[in-house]
């Protein structure tokens, strides 16, 4: 196995831990895999802002956030978590700001690499659905 191999296949396996990426495919992973682009974050950092246009969203690989409403804590954001997905499924404005509480490992996907992994694996879809959905609850979590 060459080194690109192993890489690709440590890279799937994270993907993979993702609950909501957990029932796609090798293929399906490493496609998405070569969409989103990894950044580091430290701590204190806002990564949406309630009220702005979302233009990305963003995959928690390691790390904690926390989501604000109106100035409000509603929760936190955890490992193996997404943040932002809502403004991008939905069309809308943010509806939270999320700023990270602990330094993060994040993947990012732009609104077009988001829409991408949409039809890579079109399933993703129905469970970034349901996690919208717990987080337009009024005590839900959202971005």
């Amino acid at each position: 196995m060459s080194t690109t191999r192993r890489e690709l296949k440590h890279a799937v396996e994270a993907l993979r831990r993702i609950p909501f990426f957990s029932d796609c495919t090798f293929a399906e992973l490493a496609q998405i895999d070569r969409l989103g682009t990894v950044l580091d974050v430290p701590s204190g950092r806002s990564l949406t802002r309630e009220g702005d246009e979302g233009h990305e969203c963003f995959v928690t690989v390691e790390g904690v956030a926390t989501a604000e409403r109106s100035g409000r804590i509603i929760g936190a954001i955890g490992t193996a978590s997404i943040a932002g997905e809502m403004a991008l499924l939905d069309h809308t404005r943010r509806n939270a700001t999320v700023v990270t509480s602990t330094a993060m490992r994040l993947i990012v996907f732009s609104d077009r690499e988001f829409m991408q992994m949409l039809r890579i694996a079109p399933r993703i879809e129905a469970s970034l659905a349901r996690i919208a959905e717990e987080r337009r609850s009024p005590a839900g979590v959202s971005a």
